[in-house]
């Protein structure tokens, strides 16, 4: 519950100091973005990535091949 009150607030505040600061809503509202980052968020949860491409070991691996090219 504290957790749901938590998200209003912040989403509240961050709307409220666009506002001060004479912003158009409509600029915050970006549907092509929203679908990427639930869907993100949708595979995350069901598990159907890679998780060796997004592992720390694997990018620790891409970092060194970087430094030796």
């Amino acid at each position: 519950m504290f957790s749901i009150i938590g998200i209003v607030v912040v989403f509240g505040c961050i709307a409220a100091g666009y506002l001060m600061e004479h912003g158009s809503m409509k600029v915050l509202v970006q549907p092509a973005e929203l679908i990427i980052i639930e869907n993100s968020k949708l595979l995350e949860a069901l598990g159907l990535h890679e998780r060796e491409s997004f592992g720390l070991i694997s990018y620790a691996d891409y970092l060194r091949t970087q430094k030796d090219a």
